[in-house]
């Protein structure tokens, strides 16, 4: 096709650049799917251990199937001295994502004979695991190890905190691994993508996506939101605060998400979730949570016909603040949970590839002599 009969699409919104049979999104409607499964349902009835498993081969698992998958996770969360010993002689004040971008490109010179499935697992494993390490590393504290038998979530909060998390933080972050998991063609797995097409290993396709997701624009907008909660500080600011931001045109963040004209599934879910247990928070989080309320409240006035409403972000923040988690480290858990939607693409682009190659409108100068400078 010739050149200037192609269209400019800044953002490269509305352009197809794959097929995929991953996850869908019905914007219109609010509705996500995984494998054809309705988010409501796997929020409701699944696990992340399962999804994962749907994710990456297409079904539900049997029992059978679940068990070894679960084992199997087990068996490789524990870090390498290798990986531990690299974390140990960083700065401390290094951003947790690009701790995990750097163990995970590092996971590339470890185990390098596995098969990719065998790499793909190991990576889910690892990825809580470094997360947490960080966090005590970071803190002077010796790591937390995992322990066989414990869900997924159930082991991450207490690597996390020290603490023994109840049964409603560990449904709870098992839901936010869930939801996080995967979100067809976003900036992140188009990175993983591209990455894939040109036959790169996978820990550095892992390890470009979690560079990509650390942009605020993308994973980083869960902690915006929750500087603005804090910044807000009380309810009775909220009206006139939302007000002051649009008339200056400026962000409202956790507002709006390019693939919905309704309110966020996810956001709708995590919502509900959080005021079942708004009787049993803390005075902090309760204050937190109705202060997200009612900025949602006044946000409708002035965007609800523009078709913005809150995405899964808005709400996200609240609960990995109540579950103890520092602020810093909301995109790193996006991370553990997309890894395996970032994976999932990784072998389906494999299938069919064809390396990513678009094109440009040159916009520059046009031919000039070269003359030696006096």
């Amino acid at each position: 096709m010739p050149k200037d009969s192609l269209q400019f699409n800044p953002g490269l919104v509305g352009v197809i650049a794959t097929k995929s049979s991953i996850s869908n999104v019905d914007g219109k409607n609010g509705i996500l799917s995984y494998r054809g499964y309705d988010i409501e349902d796997l929020s409701n009835s699944s696990s992340f251990e399962e999804v994962s498993y749907l994710l990456l081969y297409a079904d539900i698992p049997t029992k059978k199937q679940l068990d070894k998958f679960k084992k199997d996770i087990w068996d490789r969360q524990k870090l390498d001295d290798v990986l531990l010993g690299l974390m140990k002689v960083l700065p401390k004040n290094s951003h947790p994502m690009t701790v995990l971008q750097i163990c995970c490109s590092a996971i590339a010179t470890l185990n390098n004979k596995q098969s990719k499935e065998e790499q793909a697992i190991n990576i889910i494993a690892k990825m809580g695991t470094i997360v947490s390490s960080w966090q005590n590393i970071r803190n002077d504290k010796s790591p937390i190890l995992p322990q066989h038998n414990k869900s997924y979530a159930e082991n991450f909060l207490h690597m996390m905190t020290a603490k023994k998390p109840n049964k409603d933080m560990i449904k709870i972050m098992d839901v936010c691994l869930i939801l996080h998991a995967e979100h067809t063609i976003n900036a992140s797995t188009l990175s993983a993508l591209v990455a894939t097409s040109t036959l790169a290993n996978l820990p550095s396709v892992i390890a470009g996506a979690i560079g990509t997701l650390a942009g605020e624009l993308h994973g980083g907008a869960n902690q915006k939101v929750m500087q603005m909660l804090k910044t807000i500080s009380a309810v009775e600011n909220v009206e006139s605060w939302v007000a002051q931001q649009l008339k200056n045109k400026k962000v409202i963040w956790g507002m709006g998400h390019r693939e919905y004209s309704t309110k966020d599934p996810r956001a709708v879910i995590l919502e509900r979730m959080l005021k079942e247990k708004i009787d049993t928070l803390d005075k902090k989080y309760s204050k937190m949570l109705a202060i997200a309320l009612e900025i949602e409240l006044q946000s409708a006035k002035f965007l609800n016909h523009k078709k913005v409403y809150a995405n899964v972000d808005f709400y996200s923040g609240i609960v990995y603040s109540i579950s103890g988690i520092d602020s810093d480290q909301y995109t790193a858990i996006f991370a553990i949970a997309r890894a395996t939607g970032w994976i999932s693409h990784f072998f389906e682009q494999i299938e069919e590839n064809k390396i990513f190659r678009p094109t440009q409108i040159y916009v520059g100068e046009g031919s000039r002599k070269y003359k030696t400078p006096i």
